[in-house]
């Protein structure tokens, strides 16, 4: 009886451990704050679309208010990187994007 006991609060315990973590996803307001920071517009006059997730990297387009296109990435956001991102790298619409990961190949 008491190891059912234990094994309930190890199991409790990981599922409020995982619950913590999805809290450090990388949210939207997190990346347009981020991105408004990057581009020097607040991030009131951004949106973001298209977003993709591909671990450990975070595509998207941010539009600003007077319809300025740029294709951003950011790395990292995800759990395994407890939160933590590398800042946003933007480029005008339809130039290449490169990776800012320094473990990407190149």
């Amino acid at each position: 009886m008491k190891r059912v006991s234990v094994l309930r609060i190890i199991t409790l315990g990981g599922v409020l451990l995982m619950g913590g973590c999805a809290a450090q996803m990388l949210s939207d307001d997190r990346l347009g704050d981020n991105t408004a920071g990057v581009l020097g517009v607040p991030a009131s006059d951004l949106t973001l679309s298209d977003r993709v997730e591909k671990t450990p990297n975070t595509y998207y387009t941010a539009t600003t208010k007077d319809g300025r296109k740029y294709s951003c990435l950011v790395n990292g956001g995800g759990i395994l990187a407890a939160g933590m991102v590398n800042p946003p790298s933007c480029v005008p619409k339809g130039q290449p994007l490169r990776d800012t990961n320094p473990l990407a190949s190149r």
